[in-house]
């Protein structure tokens, strides 16, 4: 393509250079004859000459060339000019990568450029934008919307998605799930003799317990003021009573230094199997269920449902 004919225009040319989105075209080979500096930009990682260069070295994913090369062929498919759109990584440096969103069209050569080949009048616009900012902030904004803001562990609703998934697939590829309710004794006394900054900082104390003490696999939630629970896949009710005793030994001999004192407090559990015919409301209610046989036998014990 003769790039002279394309910044003839000088409104054309001005819209394309200040564009602050990466405008690139590329022939039906996938060879750069156009590319403005917000894209330079973007490919700065590129050593080399872009004009001519191949697009397939700007890119991040082997899988980038197969997807570039199945929109071409649908664009040349189609009567009317309608873009696709779609996602790739770009590199930054030889080991990190960032994530953009594509708009490809294929342009009007015949009209734009007058007489050129027939191989170069079939040519092929991209419209390359920097995504990673904004799928860091959405990431960022689902995840707080899934945590409990003091403790930093899954909140109700995010322990019943993820509950939910795991009945799934205990029905597909049968095995046991199991659910600790757990309770902090008297933390309503905690509070009103040491301040509600010592009960959060009890709250947390907590929650760092389960992060260090539970499997990978286990899904922990903060449920209630001091409620938690604990999804315990692949154990039966047995080895789930083995989880909650060591749990609940740890919590009573372990003190948490509160400015110049320690605060010692005690939990009380409730153990429950799933049958795999109740739904999630109904598996916390038993749970909550043997949760209160625990503390009606005077707290710091295990109880079954």
């Amino acid at each position: 393509m003769n790039q002279e004919a394309f910044v003839g225009n000088a409104l054309f040319r001005d819209v394309v250079e200040f564009s602050p989105e990466g405008v690139v075209l590329i022939n039906i080979d996938g060879a750069i004859n156009f590319i403005n500096p917000a894209a330079k930009d973007l490919f700065s990682f590129f050593d080399g000459d872009y004009k001519g260069a191949s697009i397939f070295k700007l890119f991040a994913p082997d899988e980038f060339e197969a997807q570039l090369q199945q929109n071409i062929r649908a664009l040349l498919a189609q009567e009317s000019h309608l873009p696709f759109t779609f996602g790739s990584l770009v590199k930054k440096t030889s080991s990190e990568s960032f994530e953009v969103e594509i708009v490809m069209t294929q342009v009007g050569a015949d009209e734009m450029f007058g007489e050129i080949s027939d191989t170069d009048k079939k040519v092929f616009a991209m419209y390359i934008r920097d995504v990673s900012v904004r799928k860091a902030l959405t990431d960022q904004i689902q995840q707080q919307a899934s945590l409990d803001a003091l403790t930093g562990i899954n909140n109700r609703r995010s322990f019943y998605e993820k509950t939910q998934v795991e009945f799934r697939r205990s029905l597909r590829h049968p095995y046991p799930i199991s659910l600790l309710i757990i309770g902090i004794d008297l933390f309503k006394n905690l509070n009103e003799n040491h301040g509600v900054q010592a009960g959060d900082q009890v709250l947390i104390a907590f929650s760092d317990m389960l992060r260090q003490h539970m499997r990978d696999e286990d899904i922990c939630a903060r449920m209630g003021d001091s409620e938690f629970a604990i999804l315990l896949p692949h154990l039966s009710l047995s080895q789930a009573r083995k989880v909650g005793e060591k749990l609940r030994h740890y919590v009573e001999h372990t003190a948490i230094q509160y400015g110049n004192i320690d605060l010692n407090f005690t939990v009380s559990v409730g153990i429950v199997v799933w049958n795999k015919k109740e739904n999630f409301d109904e598996f916390i209610v038993r749970g909550i269920s043997a949760l209160k046989n625990s503390v009606d036998k005077g707290r710091n014990c295990l109880s079954e449902n």
